[in-house]
């Protein structure tokens, strides 16, 4: 099939998925770059899978530590083109998808860790806009994004 084939890629997540799970970020940072490699060969850079990965590849350096300098802006590159693919792959329908309010949440961490409280709560109530169109008011996504609002308001 080749490394590039979309089972082969799908395999390669699982893998990454596994070592997510057990913590070894190092690990799973190095399988997902070999997915997006794979990914931007087969379908091009700007596709939807290859924001995903990007957005998993950015979750887990926060997970490393958002505050040391090389994570932050890592994630932070990782988001902002992840926010950017999905932008220009689903046009003006990407509030309808919580894909792209997962973005925007790893965003508004990155912006929580810079105390930027301001931009915070832009991020998580932009969230919160995509997550009450789509799920149910009372769905704990929706109450765990109203307590990060409310959170920013008094750090």
């Amino acid at each position: 099939l080749g490394p590039n084939h979309p089972k082969c890629v799908k395999i390669l997540s699982h893998i990454a998925y596994v070592y997510r799970k057990k913590e070894a970020y190092n690990q799973v940072i190095n399988r997902y770059e070999k997915i997006l490699k794979n990914q931007e060969k087969e379908l091009g850079k700007g596709h939807l899978e290859c924001a995903n990965t990007r957005k998993n590849i950015a979750y887990l350096y926060t997970r490393q530590g958002a505050y040391l300098e090389r994570c932050y802006h890592d994630a932070a590159l990782f988001y902002n083109l992840a926010k950017k693919i999905q932008e220009n792959h689903l046009g003006a329908n990407h509030l309808e998808y919580l894909e792209y309010a997962e973005t925007l949440k790893g965003i508004a961490f990155l912006y929580k860790c810079d105390r930027n409280y301001t931009a915070v709560r832009k991020y998580y109530q932009e969230v919160l806009k995509i997550q009450e169109s789509q799920l149910e008011l009372n769905h704990p996504k929706c109450a765990n994004t109203h307590s990060n609002i409310a959170c920013a308001y008094s750090p």
